[in-house]
């Protein structure tokens, strides 16, 4: 399964904690939510149309590396039953990788654009310090039941 292959980056459950809309555009929403196990931080526009969430939604969220070489038709059609089991799915590109110390941890924050859409995912340093600038990820998210 393709999921369960190494390119899979990062992947937690999250509770929205707070929803903003777009004030340029009235189907985009900023959300803010945290990580379940990883505690990571995360700031996430979306497109509401194609994912309504709201204040304490729970989603599953996957930010996978997308394989250059995969090609291949059989690949495809694993993508394919792989998305078709999420609410959400976008390509994008790392555009930025910022590295703190807070209380002596050491955090990153990862940078991500999808077609102008963006997210910010801070995190412990080792959950997330293998990101890189200009690496092409897929995000994906599934709506949880409360």
């Amino acid at each position: 399964m393709i999921e369960e292959r190494s390119n899979v980056l990062f992947i937690d459950k999250f509770r929205t904690l707070d929803l903003n809309q777009d004030q340029t555009n009235d189907n985009v929403f900023r959300i803010h939510g945290v990580g379940e196990a990883s505690k990571a931080d995360l700031v996430l526009d979306i497109y509401r149309p194609f994912l309504n969430l709201t204040t304490n939604s729970v989603f599953k969220f996957v930010l996978m590396e997308i394989d250059e070489n995969d090609n291949e038709v059989e690949e495809d059609k694993q993508k394919d039953k792989l998305f078709k089991r999420y609410n959400y799915v976008m390509t994008g590109k790392v555009f930025k990788k910022e590295k703190k110390n807070l209380n002596d941890v050491d955090f990153v924050s990862i940078y991500a654009s999808f077609g102008g859409l963006m997210i910010r995912l801070q995190a412990d340093s080792d959950l997330v310090n293998h990101f890189s600038i200009d690496q092409e990820v897929y995000l994906l998210i599934k709506l949880k039941s409360n």
